[in-house]
């Protein structure tokens, strides 16, 4: 009774989605409910149609879907490298590249490289903010999974004192001139990949954050490290090490 306000937002919000060039799945994901009604409304017909062979394949398309399902969320009983397809369509799609949505079981190291801003701040003002500016944008390491930590996972003094510096606040410095005045007026510590900041297609602050970490690993600057922290490679990135740098006092 309702099929045609469930196609019409389907139809409604892709039509709209499509000219929007960059998006995510946040935008898509509002579709999903209305595409499993669907989904489900033919797995009923196809289990209660009207011969035997339709119901063996509502049976079939059920138990493939809780297979795959286990399958890309937590390799059970199979870890998922296995697609079948032409270009850019899949036909069986039991794979980790390019969406990864298995459970991941590696360390990235969110919670300690906070504390570790925090714990190794003594000779910091205790009155005065902690900025930590994080040149790092990858799955699991980056500004939008570190500062939910700051009001969830860590002591209520690591929260109140450790700010996350905004990103895009550094795109008006370029040379190393203005990189260092910039990182000795605001910033207390940077957060430095050894190799990959992210995937530069999909990063707006890419050519900014690159200029600060080709400026930080130079070594010409008011910061030393304090901490390292090896992270997993995948199909985009090969194995990095994230170095923690602490300003320190002009000499």
């Amino acid at each position: 009774k309702q099929k045609w306000i469930i196609l019409g937002t389907i139809v409604l919000n892709y039509t709209i989605f499509t000219f929007i060039s960059n998006k995510n799945i946040r935008y898509t994901m509002p579709l999903t409910p209305f595409i499993a009604m669907i989904m489900a409304f033919g797995c009923y017909k196809l289990i209660n149609g009207i011969s035997h062979a339709m119901r063996i394949a509502g049976s079939f398309f059920i138990i493939w879907f809780v297979f795959s399902y286990f399958v890309l969320s937590f390799g059970i009983p199979i870890y998922p490298t296995y697609r079948i397809g032409v270009k850019d369509i899949d036909f069986v799609y039991l794979d980790n590249y390019p969406v990864k949505v298995i459970y991941d079981k590696n360390n990235w190291h969110n919670t300690e490289i906070l504390n570790t801003t925090y714990s190794s701040s003594t000779d910091i003002d205790q009155n005065k903010d902690i900025v930590l500016l994080n040149l790092i944008d990858r799955e699991y390491v980056n500004w939008y999974n570190l500062d939910p930590l700051l009001y969830s996972s860590l002591s209520p003094d690591v929260a109140k004192r450790v700010k996350l510096s905004f990103v895009p606040f550094i795109e008006a410095y370029k040379t190393d001139e203005e990189i260092n005045t910039y990182l000795n007026t605001y910033i207390d510590y940077v957060l430095v990949p050894q190799r990959t900041i992210g995937l530069a297609e999909a990063i707006r602050e890419y050519i900014p954050m690159q200029l600060f970490q080709t400026f930080m690993k130079k070594g010409e600057n008011n910061f030393s490290p304090v901490a390292s922290y090896m992270v997993p490679g995948n199909a985009y990135f090969a194995p990095d090490v994230y170095i923690l740098y602490k300003k320190q006092a002009f000499q």
